[in-house]
């Protein structure tokens, strides 16, 4: 899925800014 393409390259960055490659990404993807 999604957050498992996400979180390996988003493990420095803060929760707030993985969640918002996350929408930008579902976003993306409309």
């Amino acid at each position: 899925g999604t957050a498992e393409v996400i979180l390996p390259f988003s493990q420095h960055q803060t929760p707030r800014e993985r969640g918002f490659l996350f929408v930008k990404e579902m976003m993306g993807r409309l």
